[in-house]
C-alpha cells in the first residue's frame, strides 16, 4: 500500500511531510473491511436458512408419504381382515342355521310343533344374515376404519392396546387352564 503525504511549506522553502489521510484511510478500510464482512455473514444466512427450508421441507414430504403409506397398508390389511371375518361369520351362521333347522326337525317329531316353528325362523333369520355379510363391501368397510384412524388416531391406539391386554390375557388364561 502506498502512502500519500502533504507537503506543508513552513518559511524559507521548507518543507514537512505529514501522511496524509491515514486515519481516514484506516478507517475507509475497516468500513470496507466491515462491508464485506457483512456481506458474506449475509450470503451465509441466506445459504443456511435455504438449506433448512430444503430439509424442512424433505422432512415433511417424508412424513407425509409415511403417513400415506401406512394409511395404506392399514386399509389393505383391514380388507383382508374384513373378508376372512366376512367368511368366518358367514361360515358360522350357515352352520348355526343348519343347527336350528335340524333342532326344529326333531322339535316337531317330538310333537313340538310351535317350538319347531319358532327354530325354523330363527334358522332362516341367521340363513338371511349370512346372505347380507356376504353382500358386505369390504373397501367401505375399510375405508371406514381408515377414516377413524385418521380422525381418532389416539383412540385407534387406545382401542389396539386394549386389544393387546385381551388377547394377552385370554393366552395366559389358556396356558393355565392347559398346565392343570
Amino acid at each position: 500500500m502506498e502512502k500519500q503525504h502533504n507537503s506543508e511549506t513552513i518559511g524559507q522553502g521548507a518543507t514537512t511531510a505529514k501522511p496524509a489521510k491515514a486515519s481516514s484511510q484506516a478507517a475507509d478500510f475497516v468500513k470496507q473491511t466491515a462491508d464485506r464482512a457483512g456481506a458474506m455473514a449475509s450470503d451465509v444466512k441466506d445459504t443456511i436458512s435455504e438449506a433448512a427450508s430444503e430439509i424442512g421441507d424433505t422432512v415433511a414430504q417424508r412424513a407425509e408419504k409415511t403417513q400415506h403409506e401406512a394409511l395404506k397398508k392399514v386399509a389393505e390389511g383391514t380388507e383382508r381382515t374384513v373378508e376372512k371375518g366376512k367368511s368366518f361369520t358367514q361360515d358360522l351362521l350357515l352352520s348355526l342355521s343348519r343347527a336350528f333347522e335340524a333342532g326344529s326337525r326333531s322339535l316337531e317329531s317330538d310333537g313340538m310343533a310351535s317350538t319347531a316353528s319358532y327354530a325354523r325362523a330363527t334358522g332362516k333369520g341367521l340363513e338371511s344374515a349370512a346372505d347380507e355379510i356376504d353382500g358386505l363391501d369390504s373397501a367401505n368397510v375399510a375405508h371406514r376404519v381408515e377414516t377413524f384412524v385418521r380422525e381418532r388416531p389416539f383412540q385407534t391406539v387406545g382401542l389396539f392396546a386394549l386389544a393387546g391386554f385381551t388377547l394377552a390375557t385370554v393366552v395366559k388364561a389358556s396356558m393355565r387352564k392347559s398346565e392343570d
